[in-house]
């Protein structure tokens, strides 16, 4: 199984489609993302959890990761116990920003995939990788294309969301030498 600090495709499978579960892992993506978020309807949610238990309960053979509602949705808290499954390679938080997802972070077992999707999540996205049990951010382009009004296929657009691209790639890197520096310093201590 590849590793997924260096994975590249992760592919997404609507939570109430579980004959789709199997397949998407057999696709060769590094992992797959079930979603309980976007791709499932009000009335349907439910039900996607079960499936996804039960998915998980028959031990699946490649990295799973969930994404759930958001922090601020009526379905959050039935995610959350969900989210809590010893099979999961991680949970997918949307809307994230450093409240939520160091909330999260504690919450759980497996690491926080913080998805980036609001401006006030990309403006503190250094906090937020600095956290600790995060795995990796990721950018919602959509949801941050249309809270910023920008039109992501006009040159213009492009260009805005490639610099918050490069916010979470720096972000990212920041955090990971300050992580270094802090095992360092324990080995360090440890030592003297």
């Amino acid at each position: 199984m590849p590793d997924l600090k260096t994975g590249q495709s992760f592919l997404f499978v609507p939570g109430d489609r579980p004959e789709r579960f199997a397949k998407a892992v057999a696709s060769g993506a590094d992992a797959i993302i079930i979603d309980f978020e976007d791709a499932v309807s009000p009335d349907a949610k439910a039900t996607a959890r079960v499936h996804a238990l039960n998915y998980l309960n028959s031990g699946p053979s490649g990295h799973v990761l969930l994404r759930i509602n958001d922090a601020q949705s009526a379905y959050f808290e039935e995610d959350l116990e969900a989210s809590q499954h010893p099979a999961l390679a991680g949970v997918v938080l949307p809307k994230a920003n450093l409240k939520n997802t160091r909330a999260l972070g504690a919450k759980l077992k497996c690491p926080v995939w913080p998805l980036i999707e609001t401006v006030e999540g990309l403006s503190r996205a250094a906090e937020i990788a600095s956290l600790g049990n995060i795995a990796r951010l990721m950018l919602g382009t959509i949801d941050l294309s249309l809270e910023m009004g920008l039109d992501a296929a006009h040159q213009g657009g492009k260009a805005m969301l490639d610099q918050a691209r490069f916010a979470l790639l720096m972000a990212s890197r920041c955090a990971k030498s300050r992580r270094l520096l802090t095992r360092l310093a324990s080995l360090e201590d440890q030592t003297a």
